[in-house]
C-alpha cells in the first residue's frame, strides 16, 4: 500500500480515504486536535491499532483516553502543549509503547463490536417492551 511508503519523519495529510488501516499501520502517532467530538471513531480506530494517542481534553475524546494511562490529552486550543505532548510521545519510545498498548486493551475491553451489538439489541428489547 502507498501509506508504507512514507518516509521516516515524514508528515502526510491525506485527506478522505476509505481505507485507513495502511495509514495506521505506517503511523508512529495519533493526534486529534478537535474542539468538539460526540465520540471519535477515528480516536477509537487508532486505539485499536495500538497507537500511542494524543488528543484535546474535550467531551467524547476524554471519554476514550485516560491521560497518562492510555494517551496524553491537551487543553484545546493549546498548539505549544500540543507540540510538546507530541515530542514527548516521539522522543520516548517506552511510553508510546506502553501507552498504545494499553489504548489497544482498552478498546478491544470497552468496545468490542460483539459486546456492542449485545448492548444494542439489549437496549431495543427494553425500548420494545416498554411500549407494548
Amino acid at each position: 500500500s502507498r501509506a508504507k511508503n512514507f518516509p521516516p519523519g515524514t508528515i502526510k495529510l491525506v485527506g478522505h480515504c476509505k481505507d485507513v488501516i495502511p495509514y495506521l499501520a505506517a503511523a508512529d502517532l495519533f493526534v486529534l486536535p478537535s474542539l468538539a467530538e460526540g465520540l471519535p471513531g477515528a480516536l477509537i480506530e487508532a486505539m485499536a491499532a495500538g497507537l500511542p494517542c494524543v488528543a484535546t481534553d474535550v467531551p467524547g475524546n476524554c471519554e476514550l483516553i485516560r491521560h497518562e494511562q492510555n494517551g496524553l490529552l491537551v487543553s484545546p486550543r493549546s498548539p505549544i502543549v500540543l507540540a510538546s505532548a507530541m515530542a514527548r510521545m516521539i522522543s520516548d519510545s517506552a511510553l508510546a509503547s506502553g501507552m498504545g498498548m494499553k489504548a489497544h486493551e482498552f478498546v478491544l475491553r470497552e468496545y468490542d463490536e460483539s459486546k456492542e451489538k449485545t448492548c444494542w439489541n439489549e437496549l431495543f428489547r427494553s425500548l420494545d417492551q416498554c411500549y407494548r
